[in-house]
Order: structure tokens, then sequence, then C-alpha cells
């Protein structure tokens, strides 16, 4: 009773923006070493098997309060050895980089999730009937608070699951990149407060801002300086957000985000009509204001062209790899590679000089969509060798490491 009145209260708390974030930009790789040694001891006393992934470079940095996605770990491991049935437990954490964001994955193999209760697990209350008949069931509450926690950061959580097989949890935090630290923001709001958590949250997301608290000095601003978007209020002291907006649509295309307490369509409908290319109703949600406004910045870009995307190229001496393409050449000479085949090979060559066991490698490339076992992976290694090195005797990409376990690596 005691848990579940705490569950409650730290639910309400988070529910009404009571509980205080506080957001850091960390390291995405020592943050999780760090969670991953804790995690480490922590099941080694329960006697559950744990495994750590980190395919993250190190320059990778992660928008979050540490203490907070350390509630969520804690909670989705929680709930997995809750309904872990099989003699030898087992969870695997896996970080990995997908772009703006950086994805975590925590895997068991429990007992798993009936594909009709799959869609309902984050709602509040819901619990799934084996946890209504289990002595071991939770109250529900555990799963909605990672989710609001992982939402509030500006990520996503969903999940996947088997019964009798095991779940793995997803969840996504925003990652800093290059082109979002070199962007300019102007915000033109009287009201500090609310300028000053829109800079955070901004400044956090890798964006460099300005604020001006007046219509008259925004205008200025707006009209003089260079910015990558302008995010206005309506309501200002001295020249409106309408005349702010009209005066630099008249010289400059750079993107306008409008907020305002104005809720009425005719006043969206005036100020999209001046030429803002959005408009939000206060109250809003910073998160989903960082959202947007990196939305419009990578629209501009691809209007403007400046932001042209290229194909990925990964190139390891004579072997090149189009990821975008899907093409391979060695030597200069094309090679034809199936779908697996392509994907496992990206993947190595993705992270080089790691070396995997072949139970790692069928988990990653083949996930649960398989009923096969890890012998593909050998069968698939094997044809990749035949294509890419000149002698399979003594391989020049992929290496099978002999001793604790078999490993291939590519070097």
């Amino acid at each position: 009773m005691n848990t579940l009145i705490n569950e409650l209260t730290l639910y309400s708390k988070i529910d009404t923006n009571k509980i205080p974030y506080n957001f850091n930009i960390v390291s995405a790789n020592e943050y999780f070493n760090d969670c991953a040694d804790d995690l480490s001891v922590e099941l080694a006393a329960q006697n559950v098997g744990f495994g750590y992934f980190n395919y993250v470079e190190k320059n990778v940095r992660i928008i979050a309060d540490p203490e907070q996605v350390k509630r969520v770990i804690h909670n989705i491991v929680n709930n997995s050895l809750k309904y872990m049935d099989k003699p030898k437990g087992m969870i695997n954490l896996r970080v990995k980089d997908v772009g703006d964001f950086v994805q975590i994955e925590l895997e068991d193999n429990g007992k798993g999730i009936a594909a009709k209760d799959l869609p309902n697990i984050f709602d509040r209350f819901y619990r799934t009937d084996a946890s209504r008949n289990s002595s071991t069931g939770g109250s529900g509450i555990g799963l909605s608070v990672v989710k609001k926690i992982v939402e509030e950061h500006g990520g996503k959580i969903w999940a996947t699951s088997r019964e009798e097989t095991g779940t793995t949890m997803y969840f996504v935090l925003r990652s800093i990149r290059r082109y979002q630290s070199m962007s300019k923001i102007l915000i033109v709001e009287d009201e500090e407060a609310i300028a000053d958590l829109e800079r955070d949250y901004l400044e956090l997301s890798g964006f460099t801002v300005e604020v001006a608290n007046d219509g008259d000095t925004g205008l200025q601003k707006a009209l003089n300086e260079d910015y990558d978007l302008l995010i206005l209020d309506l309501m200002l002291p001295g020249t409106d957000g309408f005349d702010i907006c009209r005066q630099v649509r008249d010289v400059k295309n750079t993107p306008i985000v409008m907020v305002s307490a104005k809720k009425d369509d005719i006043d969206k409908i005036r100020g999209l009509g001046l030429g803002a290319d959005d408009y939000m109703t206060k109250p809003f949600s910073p998160s989903e204001l960082v959202a947007r406004v990196k939305a419009h910045l990578a629209r501009y870009d691809r209007l403007t062209g400046s932001a042209a995307e290229k194909n990925k190229v990964i190139e390891i001496r004579g072997l090149k790899i189009d990821t975008t393409a899907r093409r391979v050449w060695v030597n200069g000479e094309e090679r034809t590679f199936t779908t697996k085949e392509f994907d496992l090979l990206t993947f190595l060559a993705s992270h080089p000089n790691h070396v995997y066991s072949k139970e790692e490698l069928f988990r990653e490339i083949w996930d649960m969509e398989s009923i096969g076992d890890i012998a593909t992976v050998t069968v698939h290694i094997k044809k990749i060798r035949e294509k890419v090195e000149v002698d399979t005797s003594n391989p020049q990409y992929i290496e099978t490491i002999w001793g604790v376990d078999i490993g291939l690596r590519c070097k």
C-alpha cells in the first residue's frame, strides 16, 4: 500500500509540474557507463545476468535530468524483474546513436507481454492479465511515470514483446547536433519568466538564443541582425508582434513562430496571413516549442538547399559502403549483397574493432522477426567474407576472435 501511495504521489507531482526538472547537457557515453555499473552490481546481487552494449561515440551529448532518467531505467528494470520467469534471468542495456536522438533499449528474457496488452502498458493503472493474477503484480503506475518523464524530455517510449521470450523497452532522448549549435534564435517576449523558460529549453538543445523584452527592441534586432528563427509574442509594449512580423517579412524570409495567449481563430489567421510560419497558443509545452523550432529550421534548410542531404558512406581501406544507396564496392569493384548481408556488413563496419558474439549479432540484425537460430549468422558471415576478402583464410576486414567466446570484428 505504501508503494502505491508513493507512486501516486510521484505521478501527481510530475503531472502537475511540481517536480522541477534539472536539465543538463551530459555525455551519453559516460552517463550510461555509470548507469551500467550500478545495474551490474544490483542485478548480480539478484542472480540476474546483465549485458551492456554502448554504440555511441564519446562526443555525443544528451539533454537530460540525470536523476529522472535513472528513475526511468530503474522502473523499467524493476518491471522486468517482477515478471522474470526463467531459471537464469537476463537483462541487456543497449545505447545507440539514431540521429537527433540517443536510443536506449532494455531487453529482458521474462514471460513477455501479450499482443493485446502491449499498446496499453504505459496507460495509468493498466495491468496485464498476468499482472493481475500474479502475487508480484504492480500498481500499474510505474510505466506511466516512465512515459511521463520521457515525454517531458522531448522523447518517446515504446516496447516490443513476445510471450515466453521476453520484452524490449525502447526510449529516446534528444542529442545535440552540429547544425543546432550554429542556429541563432531571437525571442521577443515581454514576460521575463516565459522568455527565460523558452531560452533555457532552446539553449539545452544547443541553440544560441537572444531575448528582447519589448517590441521596439525586438524589431530593431530582427531587422538589423541575422537570426535563423524568430519567436514572437503578440501583445508587446511598443511595436506589437503583428507589426514586427509584417516588417520582417517584407525584407527577410526568416522563419517566424508566433506565441500568444490569444486563442481566437481570427488572430491565428491574421498572424499566418502576415507571413508567420506557425502559431502556438499559451500555455504550451516548452518541449513542443523546441520540436517545432527544429522542424521549421529543417524545413527552411531544405527549401533553401543549404541542407541538401549527402549519402552516408563508410570507408575502410578498400571497402566502401554507401549506406543510403545500399551499395558496396571492394577495391573499386561493386559487389552485390542480399538485404541481411548488407545489414550485417554495415553494422560491423559502423562499429570497427568491436567484438560481438554470434548471439549479439543475431539479436541486432534479425531481432524478433526470424524463427531461425544463430547458425544463420555463421552462414551470412561466410558469404560476406567471400565477397569482400581477397583471401578468406587471411581476412583483412572481418576477423573471428577465439577465446572466451567466438566474436566477429570488422578490422
